[in-house]
């Protein structure tokens, strides 16, 4: 929020919006690795995580950035902006399974045992955002700025699926 102060008293108007992980067509990182995993069947140790996450769609965040800049009372502000729902590791893979008409393999493993892993491999960050919660509460944006993310994020991971699917044909 440093830029809000360099913007303090002068003509530049900000709004700040921090965002969760960003999915949709071109994603890449952790949920590009989820939707490879999911492509070629591996099996995953996450069934028995129950953390919660946010994420926003991209074609949401271009939504809201379109209604930001038109809203004249949102200057000067930080907002929170995600998908309306919130989904554990689990049942992400699920909508990405469901939204590639893939299986999706899931099964126990203990926590204690996915973070030494992390550790170990030199990925304890990356596993650490598979197994902790990592919510974002949009309801400030959403009520100030009477926006509703316009893209469900079953129908975004769909056509997130369909971008991958089409540039992995096997």
């Amino acid at each position: 929020d440093s830029l809000l102060l360099v913007a303090k008293g002068t003509a530049l108007e900000v709004v700040i919006l921090r965002v969760p992980p960003i999915y949709g067509p071109g994603v890449t990182n952790n949920i590009l690795t989820m939707f490879k995993a999911i492509s070629y069947g591996w099996p995953l140790p996450l069934k028995t995580i129950k953390n919660r996450l946010s994420f926003i769609y991209i074609d949401n965040l271009v939504s809201a950035i379109t209604v930001m800049a038109s809203y004249p009372n949102a200057i000067n502000k930080t907002y929170f902006v995600c998908d309306q729902e919130e989904v554990s590791s689990p049942q992400f893979l699920m909508k990405i399974a469901a939204a590639m008409e893939k299986n999706v393999r899931l099964f126990p493993f203990p926590l204690t045992l996915l973070r030494l892993i992390g550790v170990l491999a030199g990925q304890q960050f990356a596993a650490g955002r598979l197994i902790n919660s990592l919510r974002v509460d949009g309801s400030d944006f959403c009520k100030e700025l009477n926006w509703e993310p316009p893209i469900t994020m079953d129908a975004g991971l769909k056509a997130t699926a369909e971008w991958y699917l089409t540039i992995n044909k096997k």
